[in-house]
């Protein structure tokens, strides 16, 4: 009934969002470097999807979860998933400003003697396809690739194993990476980068690309520079600077001289200054 589905919908809509505090290793291999600087500095909302596509997302989980599961019960391997505390585990680098989350560490692959990461992805059966015909994980999507070396430089282990689960029939592609450290240097630094950098980069690609009319209006506006954010917060004011060579990802006020957590960084205090390179183009 369609009463029901717009009930499911509902319930989804009202589940509140929050800003990742950190740039995301699963996220740095995007070429658009202005939407990575934008989300991290706020000035886009909290990721949010239509209903129909955060369950798509959820299944993607509840399967990786599966996949461990069935990796455990197998003979010969260890897979650890969560530290002491029940989470995933954490790499930080840059102050805590650039971050990644595992699926988990696997011993006892064949070949391998080495503990490897343990990196797991979902995928539509036309997608699961494309990559068993290129037959590379890393030709197959440019941010999975620096994910996986991001993972392997920032947790020192020179193997992930890479496995793909295909929503639509279940079979299963799984390939042994090889740490490559220029990959991580070069991904690392252009995280430096962002991270650092006081105005937004220019943008490369054009609002009549899909992934920019993909964005809701108020988001494209923003990316565009047609109009400012639609919070003010701290980490959009141009007095704010993230500290890389601190810890817990904290900035500093250059205003107030005053350090910031996450948590602080929510509410615009009276002194707020959108950034410069935010100021809407006359059009």
């Amino acid at each position: 009934m369609k009463k029901i589905n717009e009930i499911i919908d509902h319930v989804m809509l009202e589940e509140p969002a929050s800003y990742r505090p950190y740039l995301g290793m699963s996220q740095i291999g995007n070429p658009d470097e202005r939407m990575l600087w934008l989300n991290f500095r706020w000035c886009l909302p909290p990721n949010s999807f239509e209903p129909r596509i955060s369950r798509i997302m959820d299944l993607g989980q509840h399967l990786e979860d599966i996949i461990v599961d069935y990796l455990k019960k197998a003979q010969g391997f260890e897979v650890f998933e969560k530290d002491k505390n029940g989470k995933q585990y954490t790499a930080s680098l840059l102050g805590d400003h650039f971050s990644g989350h595992i699926d988990g560490v696997i011993k006892g692959l064949p070949t391998v003697k080495s503990p490897a990461i343990l990196e797991i992805k979902t995928a539509n059966d036309k997608r699961f396809n494309n990559l068993t015909s290129e037959g590379s994980y890393e030709r197959w999507s440019m941010e999975y690739e620096a994910q996986v070396h991001c993972y392997m430089g920032a947790f020192k282990l020179d193997k992930c194993l890479a496995l793909v689960y295909n929503k639509n029939n279940s079979d299963i592609y799984t390939e042994v990476i090889n740490k490559d450290e220029e990959i991580f240097q070069n991904m690392l630094a252009k995280a430096r980068r962002i991270i650092t950098s006081e105005n937004p980069p220019e943008s490369l690609i054009p609002e009549t690309d899909w992934r920019i009319k993909s964005l809701a209006k108020e988001s494209r506006d923003v990316y565009m520079q047609r109009a400012y954010p639609q919070e003010k917060n701290c980490r959009n004011c141009k007095y704010s600077k993230p500290l890389i060579d601190s810890s817990g990802a904290t900035w500093l006020c250059n205003k107030g001289q005053e350090i910031s957590n996450p948590k602080m960084q929510k509410r615009a205090c009276q002194d707020h200054e959108w950034i410069t390179g935010l100021t809407p183009l006359p059009f």
